[in-house]
């Protein structure tokens, strides 16, 4: 196997960041040379929907340039509530305690789906999301609201609903 081959291998295992909302040199550096095949957007690459949409086609158009032969998975983490990346005109959605209070599996699936969509529209294809963690430990203040239970029965099943739901959105 010769050098590009092993870069091509590699490089669809590397998740990469950069900052801004715009594809630099430093980004078509990562695609072209390194065939990085996954990115991860944050909140300082988060404009409006319109902008997330131009940077997320740039970044695949960037790596048909590059001839990967697969588009980019493009990622965030976008579990609602308190975490949510997408900002308005996108929808507010309830994140994972709300919807654990109301501790109906078609509801979670109905909010992972329609989260899943609107993360398409704007060129987004996997969603870090839900988190899964029981909310068993008081002293924890990382998960409380973003989990969807305390036992992990509860989280299980509107886990798995909710992520059905995104990926029938066709979001990984």
């Amino acid at each position: 196997m010769d050098k590009q081959d092993w870069r091509s291998i590699v490089g669809q295992l590397i998740v990469a960041g950069f900052k801004g909302n715009k594809v630099t040199d430093e980004v078509k550096k990562l695609i072209h040379d390194y065939r990085v095949g996954n990115f991860i957007l944050f909140g300082r690459n988060i404009g409006t929907g319109e902008e997330i949409l131009e940077l997320t086609a740039s970044l695949q158009e960037e790596a048909r340039k590059a001839g990967q032969e697969k588009p980019l998975l493009i990622c965030t983490d976008q579990e609602n509530g308190v975490v949510q990346r997408l900002k308005a005109p996108a929808t507010s959605f309830p994140g994972a305690m709300a919807l654990g209070a109301v501790g109906d599996s078609q509801t979670a699936y109905q909010v992972g789906k329609a989260t899943g969509l609107e993360l398409k529209e704007v060129g987004i294809n996997w969603n870090l999301a839900p988190v899964v963690d029981v909310n068993n430990n008081l002293e924890n203040p990382v998960i409380h609201v973003r989990s969807f239970g305390e036992t992990p029965e509860a989280v299980q099943d509107l886990a798995i609903a909710w992520m059905k739901g995104c990926q029938d959105a066709g979001v990984a």
